[in-house]
């Protein structure tokens, strides 16, 4: 359309220009206080912790691959870190969080110090881009009014979800870029015009964030199906038949294949690790429907209700309602222009009102509606489409919606949250109806009556997206916010520093735990324990399980909660705590003090590579707590197959069991084995007797939990014998939990005392109400005389001349006798060894590590780590490159062919 009603003279550079100008305007008014304090848009936890990190380190990663190829001319590529946890696979790890999303490339440029400015820049770059793949999709659909692709694409770039959940992660604002492109693509291939926006959007799409990419199909599907569907109905495109419908769904499989194939070398292996993730692997348990709040909650959210749940948010500006009255008040001979609106509508609440749909979309695991941004786009594009017919419906139709708009105004208007946005609402309303009137009473000006009221209109509708932006970002919420000025030195803690420094002095390969920050070793390369990343291989889990590890979540843990001998078999030589923070572990002497910190170096520590004798199964282990396992795997190896040629283990447990008493209660009941906590912070104080020197632990068996709540936390305040306090917790959970970590046994570690007689007393505090219930519940004392010897005989034979280099991990050793080699790197299927240049299999072995066979004698021993699926996806996304080739040579010959013809025909 080339000019609208009015005397302004619209084009798309204008529209462009236009939009640009209102979304700076936009955007500077809903951060316009963070602006003000200083505050960048990173908040204190996932924001910093995992996104902000994510980025930063990508920015690192990307400068080391340019320095190993151009500087150093190696064509090395890091897959693997061990400052990652206790080591993960670089890829899969970080796909979740940024790696493989174009906008993310922009922190190769920019150094670590600078990444909050960046995070911050990018976020707003992440909301610009939606609405301008937005306006694409109108300009497609040849939306006529430009106004209205205008007030759509404001409503979209600032809808609730990317105001809410785009601030709290970043890459969520990611689906609200490439959906509508793939729609773009997807209809052209529907139409029989050209394919290749389709393959394009596709491939960014599954490169940039599996997660949401699976969204995406899913949504892709459903629209391809109701629109070929519709499309047969009215005999387009050449769609009047059956098999024309499914040459057609056809057609859009074979070119979504090319842009998948493109995509392999990130998404196939990231499936790979998705399928063995622990969350993947747990069963939830998914009610039939949601509770009755939440259906009552679905007519208000429309006008910025929040507190929805499940991640439901989909407010998008008030001049929706008006929308979606007009699309169902549609007369029957014009609403088949409109069947597929409707369609998608009915099917978008159908979604929002099953909790099977969120699991589905969530990768069948806890309900979520993550994939409400599709549903926001549904909405924006309603307006847009709508838009027109605001100022033109008259009569019985403009009393109609008036009387339905304020039936809905007094259904919602109790909703205190929302009363300003029920407001602006009536407003528009009234200005509508009022523009009516006078265009009917005069006859002269009505260009310049309708152009106020389409001005007034446009600007209560932005009053309407920016209030729904300032409730977003509230400014009470700044305190969440990470500032400018504090952002560097969280990146760089004094105790990761301190870790390095005796880290670098080692003379070989070392973890260091105690105190430290989330994710920060990432950045600082101090090789500890701190993960709190969504993806991870799967077996730390499992590890957790088997050896009772008291953390917070199975994906977010600081250490081994302190386990003398698990930390020595993970090769850790130091600790650092704050200066009288914690219990010092057995068998760590004082190495140095600086400042507030102190550190400590593991008389028996391991290297990263030592030699057993024997093995053990997990059926071994079967009726054994915790402490009795790590006493056990550190006299024998713990393995998933059993070797051929070696003798199984007998190993010596000298732990003492201890019977506690509960001293007293506050809110708990004992009732037939079952303890019922009757409200909220309910406390139980248990005392347990210290009569010999060793580790102590609280053993809980067989824990389980029933109550309103999904999950719960226990938190343990313990005073020991000696005088000394310490403190712990963990998330219990249910099978409807979000994150589900299925533990059911629990070892409270109270640390090492030597020569103490007396009581250790705890402080049970359970923070939910329910009924609690455990098997067994006792005291545990482990002597640490055991421990020393294993430690001994473990260095006895452990290699020397280690090398550890990018992806790759080798040393020699020397053994007397037929022995297994354990390696304290965790276990991947990425990971392969050759002894001697004969390559070796690779067992998993005290179920989260490796380790191998060695025959007697010297050995050069060598490990490569290669992304599991990385090579066939290498091989896939060749094989999809050269389709996409040989369809490009194919078009471009049939152009030539055709051209070639037309000038024949001219000629003659």
């Amino acid at each position: 359309m080339k000019r609208e009603e009015g005397v302004f003279q619209w084009n798309r550079k204008r529209y462009f220009l236009i939009y640009t100008i209102l979304f700076l305007g936009m955007a500077y008014y809903a951060f316009y206080y963070y602006l003000k304090a200083g505050k960048s848009l990173v908040g204190n936890s996932d924001g910093f912790y995992q996104h902000l990190h994510g980025l930063a380190y990508y920015g690192h990663w990307l400068r080391e691959v340019f320095r190993n190829v151009f500087l150093r001319h190696r064509f090395v590529i890091p897959q693997w870190d061990f400052n990652i946890g206790m080591g993960e696979g670089i890829l899969t790890t970080f796909h979740y969080y940024g790696f493989g999303d174009p906008i993310a490339l922009l922190s190769a440029l920019v150094p670590v110090r600078y990444s909050l400015y960046l995070y911050s820049a990018l976020m707003v770059l992440r909301f610009y881009l939606a609405g301008v793949t937005f306006s694409l999709l109108c300009f497609y659909w040849k939306r006529e009014n430009y106004l209205g692709i205008l007030s759509g694409a404001m409503c979209y770039a600032f809808c609730q979800w990317a105001m809410i959940e785009g601030v709290r992660h970043p890459f969520f604002q990611n689906p609200l870029i490439y959906l509508p492109l793939v729609l773009i693509g997807l209809e052209k291939v529907l139409r029989k015009e050209k394919p290749y926006l389709f393959i394009a959007s596709v491939w960014i799409s599954a490169v940039c964030n599996f997660y949401f990419f699976y969204m995406i199909v899913i949504i892709a599907v459903i629209y391809g199906l109701v629109r070929v569907g519709c499309m047969r109905l009215r005999k387009e495109y050449g769609i009047d038949r059956i098999g024309a419908a499914a040459g057609a769904i056809l057609r859009v499989g074979l070119h979504a294949v090319v842009g998948v194939l493109m995509s392999a070398p990130i998404l196939y292996p990231m499936i790979q690790v998705f399928l063995t993730d622990n969350r993947t692997k747990m069963s939830y348990n998914v009610d039939l429907f949601y509770k009755k709040r939440y259906y009552k909650l679905i007519l208000p959210a429309f006008a910025g209700k929040q507190g929805f749940g499940n991640y439901t948010y989909y407010a998008c500006g008030i001049l929706v309602v008006i929308a979606l009255l007009l699309l169902f008040l549609r007369r029957r001979e014009a609403s088949h222009r409109y069947l597929e609106l409707k369609l998608f509508f009915v099917i978008g609440l159908a979604l929002l009102g099953l909790p099977f749909a969120g699991h589905v979309f969530n990768g069948f695991a806890y309900v979520a509606n993550r994939w409400i941004w599709a549903f926001v786009l549904l909405l924006c594009f309603t307006v847009s489409t709508f838009w027109e017919e605001m100022y033109t419906m008259k009569g019985r139709k403009l009393v109609l919606v008036s009387a339905l708009l304020v039936l809905y105004l007094l259904h919602c208007y109790r909703y205190k949250g929302i009363r300003g946005q029920l407001e602006l609402l009536g407003g528009m309303m009234l200005v509508l109806v009022f523009n009516r009137i006078l265009q009917t009473v005069s006859t002269q000006k009505k260009v310049l009556i309708d152009g106020a009221a389409r001005c007034l209109v446009f600007l209560l509708l932005l009053g309407s997206v920016s209030g729904l932006t300032r409730k977003a970002v509230y400014p009470k919420r700044q305190q969440y916010f990470v500032s400018y000025r504090e952002g560097e030195s969280m990146l760089y803690p004094e105790a990761d520093q301190l870790a390095v420094k005796y880290q670098n002095a080692s003379e070989r390969f070392s973890r260091n735990a105690g105190y430290t920050e989330w994710n920060s070793n990432v950045l600082t390369q101090a090789r500890n324990y701190s993960f709190y990343w969504s993806i991870s291989g799967g077996w730390t889990s499992d590890f957790f399980k088997q050896f009772q590890v008291l953390v917070f979540r199975n994906y977010k843990y600081k250490s081994l909660d302190n386990r003398v001998m698990l930390m020595t078999l993970a090769s850790t030589e130091h600790y650092i705590r704050k200066k009288m923070n914690s219990p010092v572990p057995f068998g760590y002497s004082l190495a140095g003090k600086e400042q507030e910190y102190e550190v400590y170096r593991n008389d028996y520590s391991l290297p990263l590579a030592f030699t057993y004798d024997t093995y053990l199964t997990a059926e071994d282990l079967e009726d054994m707590n915790g402490s009795q396992r790590e006493e056990a795997v550190m006299q024998s190896l713990l393995m998933e197959e059993e070797p051929q040629g070696y003798e199984k283990g007998r190993v010596s447990l000298s732990g003492k069991r201890e019977e506690c008493r509960v001293l007293k209660t506050n809110g708990v009941e004992f009732e037939d084995g079952r303890i019922k906590v009757t409200k909220k912070d309910a406390v139980m104080v248990i005392k347990i007797p210290q009569n010999d020197s060793g580790n102590q632990y609280l053993s809980m068996q067989g824990l389980s939990f029933e109550g309103r709540a999904p999950e719960t936390q226990i938190h343990f305040k313990i005073r020991r014998a000696d005088g000394r306090k310490t403190r712990s917790r963990t998330v219990f959970d249910t099978p409807k939990a979000k994150w589900r970590s299925g533990n059911e046994n629990l070892l409270i570690n109270m640390g090492y005392q030597e020569d103490v007689h007396g009581f250790n007393t705890i402080k049970v505090i359970f923070e939910k109400k329910g009924t609690y219930r455990w098997k067994d519940m006792y005291g545990w004392t482990q002597p640490m005389e055991i421990y020393k010897e294993a430690a001994a005989e473990r260095a006895a034979d452990a290699w020397e001349d280690e090398v550890i280099d990018a992806n790759k991990v080798s040393g020699n050793i020397t053994v007397p006798k037929k022995k297994l080699l354990f390696f304290s790197i965790p276990y991947s299927r990425g990971w392969t060894a050759k002894v001697d240049g004969k390559k070796m299999k690779l067992y998993r072995s005290n179920e989260n590590f490796m380790s191998l066979e060695l025959e007697e004698g010297e050995h050069h021993v060598e490990l490569k780590y290669t992304t599991p699926g990385l090579k066939p996806g290498i091989w896939m996304a060749l094989c999809g490159m050269a389709v996409l080739i040989c369809m490009i040579v194919h078009d471009f010959e049939c152009t030539k062919k055709r051209t070639k013809k037309r000038k024949n025909f001219l000629h003659k």
